[in-house]
């Protein structure tokens, strides 16, 4: 994630482990990514969940996204 925009890559053996990774409610995950619920309710609900070596990289998701 770059200024606010997302790029992706292929996905192969050589590319390794993710760091992160977050399993979203779709509603709940379009509703964080603009800003309209907090992410610790959501994460409270069940509704977000972070695995992998470093999950906590995903506390940091909302900062990640621009709001239109």
């Amino acid at each position: 994630v770059q200024d606010g925009s997302v790029d992706s890559a292929p996905w192969g053996p050589l590319s390794g482990r993710a760091d992160c990774a977050l399993s979203a409610d779709p509603v709940a995950f379009f509703l964080l990514a603009y800003g309209r619920k907090g992410q610790w309710p959501l994460i409270a609900q069940g509704r977000l969940l972070s695995y992998g070596r470093k999950p906590w990289l995903a506390l940091s998701f909302r900062s990640w996204f621009v709001s239109p």
